[in-house]
């Protein structure tokens, strides 16, 4: 059941009257004043006041807006339990939580008349109340103002003061005073000034974007004052290709997992055949065979990892990517932060930057848990509040939100990384152009040789890569049975037999 069902049950029992001053000025300002009494409240009961703040007329909607409004009594400058603003309405609720049985009301409203062509129609009683009160309310129209009422009958016109004193207002909202147009005046107030009202709520997540739009678009220039372009036909400074895919992305993502297996097929430690699935409709899997056994001396830590990953055991000769996916899947998680702590120390980023990266996720992770217990406090202390007016809740939990997101724009490189970054451009400006014919057969025919491993360390896509890449992502599950105990699979320690 809604808030607002809850709030119709509620309000049975809720009766009383008010009174009303309302003061039609030539400016296009309007004033209302308006005085509750209400008695027999019970606990727990609401009274649900609604300002209309928009009105069609003629298959037009016009905005009305009101500002100033103020909720008080002899005893409090502020009862209102909530406001709630929309671009149709405000709507106040007043409860007993404030003791409260005779209270004030009181706001403008701006562009009040509607103009039309020949005449400026304004509607006086855009206000209505649940429970339904009792009203007595008066109308001041300027002096020397000629006018006319839609429906003479509700209303007594004496001179400039229009009266109605009824049980039921709430049902007036069409009733109308037209008056010529040259009498009042027209006050411009477009749709999109609501929503401008609202951006001071959102004022800390939007600053934060335009940040992060100038830090990513201006970033690259604040270390160093220009950048040649460079044409390298090498890899740069004798990077490995896991550390050319590391400097691309200030991370190291599948391309550059599987740019370690190739390269320890070019280096003639595995051999890689593409093989039939024995699962029927599945895609291929690759068989990889040992070819000779670790050589520390000859490949890197993470080539050296990858190895002991694929063949843990000193007597394995072959397996299959599929039986290896999951093992594989945790050894791509540790050599991400293993290379990302090797960057940093060789001078390529000022802090490890997958740590700050992940410092990051956390600080954005806690900001949207504190909006997150705001929202849920302040919608249980604030019942009368839809949960989706809590602006300045959802506000936070968007700021961290945002956060999160630009975790991967924190990575700050240093001059060295940012040079050796445009090196890496202008060798793989050279390395795509000129030797494009060489990329095209390694890949097609699987050859795992210094063309196909640098291309895709460069994010080159080819069809065995990805369906290599496949098995290595989230979307593939390895079947039961088909894992070994993951403590031996990732183990560096060497048993025999």
């Amino acid at each position: 059941m809604s808030i607002f069902n809850l709030l119709a049950i509620m309000l049975i029992s809720f009766t009383g009257n008010f009174t009303g001053d309302i003061f039609i000025h030539r400016n296009g300002v309007n004033s209302y004043n308006f005085n509750f009494n209400c008695h027999r409240i019970k606990e727990n009961d609401y009274l649900k006041i609604k300002i209309f703040t928009s009105k069609r007329y003629n298959k037009h909607k016009y905005i009305i807006p009101v500002k100033n409004i103020r909720v008080f009594s002899p005893f409090d400058t502020e009862i209102a339990d909530s406001v709630i603003r929309t671009i149709d309405s405000t709507v106040i609720y007043i409860s007993k939580a404030h003791d409260m049985t005779s209270f004030t009301l009181a706001y403008d409203t701006y562009q009040s008349a509607i103009t039309t062509k020949d005449c400026a129609c304004i509607f006086p009683f855009m206000l209505t109340t649940d429970p339904e009160l009792a009203a007595k309310i008066d109308i001041y129209m300027p002096e020397d103002m000629s006018f006319n009422v839609s429906d003479s009958e509700k209303l007594i016109v004496n001179g400039n003061l229009i009266e109605y004193n009824g049980k039921n207002p709430n049902r007036l909202s069409n009733l109308y005073i037209k008056t010529k147009k040259s009498d009042i005046k027209e006050n411009v107030y477009p749709v999109f000034a609501f929503f401008f009202s609202l951006m001071w709520a959102y004022l800390i997540p939007v600053l934060l974007v335009i940040f992060l739009y100038f830090y990513v678009n201006m970033g690259k220039y604040r270390k160093i004052p220009y950048i040649p372009d460079i044409v390298v036909y090498k890899p740069p400074k004798d990077l490995s290709p896991e550390e050319i895919n590391f400097l691309l992305h200030d991370t190291l993502n599948l391309n550059g997992m599987v740019s370690l297996i190739f390269s320890l097929a070019k280096k003639g430690y595995i051999a890689i055949e593409r093989v039939k699935n024995a699962i029927p409709f599945s895609k291929p899997d690759y068989k990889f065979t040992k070819i000779k056994d670790a050589d520390e001396n000859h490949l890197t830590e993470y080539e050296l990892k990858v190895l002991k990953t694929l063949f843990p055991f000193p007597k394995d000769s072959s397996t299959f990517l599929s039986d290896k996916s999951t093992v594989l899947k945790r050894r791509y998680i540790e050599l991400v932060g293993d290379i990302s702590e090797h960057m940093a120390e060789e001078g390529y980023y000022d802090k490890d930057p997958m740590t700050k990266r992940v410092g990051i996720i956390i600080l954005g992770i806690i900001i949207v848990l504190i909006g997150t217990v705001m929202l849920f406090f302040g919608h249980s202390h604030h019942g009368s509040i839809p949960f989706y007016q809590h602006h300045i809740e959802f506000s936070i939990i968007l700021t961290g939100v945002i956060v999160a997101l630009s975790n991967k724009y924190f990575s700050s490189r240093t001059v060295l990384g940012d040079y050796t970054l445009a090196e890496i451009k202008g060798f793989a400006e050279y390395f795509f152009r000129v030797e494009r014919d060489n990329i095209l057969n390694s890949t097609k025919n699987l050859l795992t040789d210094f063309y196909t491993t640098f291309a895709t360390a460069m994010d080159y896509e080819s069809k065995f890569l990805s369906e290599i890449k496949f098995y290595l992502s989230d979307r593939y599950k390895e079947k039961d049975g088909t894992e070994i105990t993951d403590d031996l699979l990732t183990s560096n320690t060497s048993i025999t037999f």
